[in-house]
């Protein structure tokens, strides 16, 4: 397993994954409407630009032995913080790679990164009704508020917060 720091070349691989993970992670937990109208406004072109280049979200990307990505993950600076928070953006593998570990180390790999940037914590926004939050718990965060979130187009993010030392 290796990974990969990735940018603007690589917004259609990040893309790809996406669209093949979040109809099977979010399937019964949000709409497939929802679940469409979320992929557009979060991984378009555009919109993974802006979060590579105005609000410098670092992505990175999973490699299990061989040429094609199984999962990317994206962290930045807390925007209007100074206590050394991080968010952990995004965090997405392949369905065939989870329960194998691939997950956990890619989360050590961010909180080795974020370490590295001075950082002292990461905070994560998950739906309540993802069983992510059961790996998350797993590996050291907890759950610090809740969150609703409009998201525009009659929907919101229903949330909770979760935090981590690094």
């Amino acid at each position: 397993m290796f990974f990969r720091n990735a940018g603007i070349p690589d917004i259609d691989i990040i893309r790809n994954l996406a669209h093949t993970i979040w109809p099977v992670s979010y399937k019964g937990i949000i709409t497939d409407e929802q679940i469409g109208y979320m992929l557009e406004l979060i991984y378009s072109k555009a919109a993974l630009i802006k979060q590579m280049d105005e609000l410098k979200h670092q992505f990175v990307l999973v490699y299990n032995d061989d040429e094609n990505a199984t999962g990317f993950a994206s962290y930045s600076p807390k925007v209007n913080d100074d206590t050394g928070t991080f968010r952990l953006n995004k965090l997405y593998l392949l369905p065939d790679q989870q329960g194998k570990g691939t997950g956990k180390a890619l989360l050590q790999h961010v909180k080795d990164a974020v370490k590295k940037l001075g950082g002292k914590s990461l905070e994560l926004n998950v739906n309540k009704e993802n069983p992510a939050i059961q790996f998350y718990k797993r590996n050291d965060f907890t759950i610090t508020k809740t969150e609703v979130l409009d998201i525009g187009h009659g929907f919101v993010m229903d949330d909770y917060i979760m935090s981590s030392t690094v």
